[in-house]
């Protein structure tokens, strides 16, 4: 859809996807996406040596790389309820060598980062814990709390940036997020966006 690709070998990585029926507004549901990546840096931390640093809107990164991705699909049951497919992978015992070439330098994985293998059960259990703690917190009223949270794993503010929009790329500087958990950015014209 995206004319991107996940590469790995099984028995390496991290895919999981989960059903999730928010009682939330349609125009809200997109801020699962930033839930999500809170959750995963935040047990990815807990894995590493070093730090894991989100990279809007959907992106982990560890020592620069991405090594974990999270994508939302909208959909309804066949009864017609609104809902959301959450996937998440997280690349962990992946070797440089399973990467194809074109990514070695842009990819990464908790074992090239940490040196050695990583326990995935636990992985996904830390995951699991952390998705619930910030979904729980969501919902009771925390969806506002969610994008400066959020804020506080990234190092992308302040830096140039080039965003892409339909068609059109914008080059600017990250400013941060705005309440609702949009990309503010000042582009290289001065003007001001979300």
């Amino acid at each position: 859809w995206w004319g991107r690709s996940w590469f790995s070998r099984p028995g390496v990585g991290i895919y999981l996807s989960l059903w999730l029926q928010p009682p939330l507004a349609p125009d809200h549901l997109p801020r699962l996406t930033l839930l999500a990546g809170l959750a995963a840096v935040r047990a990815v931390d807990a894995y590493s040596r070093g730090r894991a640093s989100l990279k809007w809107p959907n992106d982990v990164l560890l020592n620069g790389k991405k090594m974990a991705g999270i994508l939302c699909e909208f959909c309804e049951t066949s009864a017609g309820d609104p809902g959301v497919i959450l996937g998440i992978g997280i690349n962990v015992n992946h070797s440089v060598e399973d990467f194809p070439k074109e990514l070695r330098a842009i990819a990464t994985s908790l074992r090239i980062e940490n040196g050695e293998p990583v326990d995935r059960t636990g992985l996904i259990l830390s995951l699991l814990h952390h998705l619930d703690q910030e979904y729980q917190a969501f919902l009771v009223g925390g969806e506002m709390e969610l994008a400066a949270k959020w804020s506080e794993h990234t190092d992308m503010f302040g830096q140039r940036i080039a965003l892409t929009r339909g068609r059109e790329v914008l080059h600017g500087t990250a400013l941060g997020l705005d309440a609702w958990g949009n990309l503010r950015m000042r582009t290289s014209e001065g003007r001001e966006m979300t």
